[in-house]
């Protein structure tokens, strides 16, 4: 009989967390590889609202040049960004994402219609502006509106303390990303067994074999080599449902 060593619970498990990690080992794991290329913004232009404007108002101020880096404030107060898009034509067919982190809450409004809110408090920073960029729509211009506060107010998100009337927020990142799919839907993977791993009682059998699965998964994924990603992903699909489904059987009786 084959030997299956045992794996260590607690240490596969924070494998498997830093192996999809947002904030440890980001140069080298594979969220890393999320997007496939990244380029900068046509412009980015700024205009400083007196005040909560609707949208046929703001785009008639007076917009400037910023840059990334530019602070903004002061606490909830309001600004809107002009984006220039140009999309490469390198990129046509492909998914394509708008990259925005302005540490703070944020709208994207496409068109003078608001499309899908942003928010650096749960790395919600990204906009899938094209699933298939066409050669015709190559070119975009976007608005965003900024607000200067966080989900929850302007205080210390970590401690409980009064809010901090003279902070600022700065544009920490404004441009495209080519998005790879195959890279997300492998990420969602090893958090989906990694949870049922972590969340299962170790008396179920499940636990073990998601814990085995997702360590199998680390393994044999190349980060670099994307021959792996979808490769693999389909094995893992079929390993584990079919372990499932053999080793967990419901019967059903009924009298009538």
């Amino acid at each position: 009989m084959d030997h299956v060593p045992f794996k260590h619970k607690r240490t596969t498990l924070e494998r498997a967390e830093k192996f999809i990690s947002p904030h440890y080992f980001t140069d080298i794991n594979l969220r890393s590889r999320l997007y496939r290329e990244k380029t900068a913004l046509a412009s980015i232009k700024h205009f400083a609202a007196q005040d909560r404007v609707p949208f046929n108002k703001a785009i008639q101020g007076q917009f400037k040049e910023t840059n990334i880096g530019q602070a903004f404030g002061p606490v909830w107060s309001t600004h809107w960004f002009q984006l220039e898009v140009n999309i490469p034509a390198s990129w046509q067919g492909q998914e394509v994402h708008l990259l925005w982190d302005s540490s703070s809450e944020a709208l994207v409004w496409i068109e003078g219609e608001p499309v899908q809110g942003l928010s650096s408090d749960n790395s919600r920073t990204s906009y899938p502006l094209a699933y298939k960029a066409e050669p015709s729509k190559l070119h975009h211009v976007i608005h965003i509106e900024m607000a200067c506060n966080h989900l929850f107010g302007v205080g210390n998100m970590a401690i409980v303390k009064p809010e901090d009337d003279k902070r600022t927020f700065s544009l920490n990142q404004a441009e495209l990303g080519l998005f790879d799919r195959d890279v997300y839907n492998l990420i969602l993977d090893i958090e989906t067994l990694h949870d049922i791993a972590k969340e299962l009682p170790e008396t179920d059998q499940r636990s073990y074999q998601a814990l085995y699965t997702v360590n199998d998964m680390i393994n044999q994924i190349e980060v670099q080599d994307r021959s792996t990603y979808q490769r693999f992903c389909v094995t893992v699909h079929y390993i584990f449902c079919i372990s499932y489904m053999t080793c967990k059987v419901n019967h059903l009786n009924m009298l009538g």
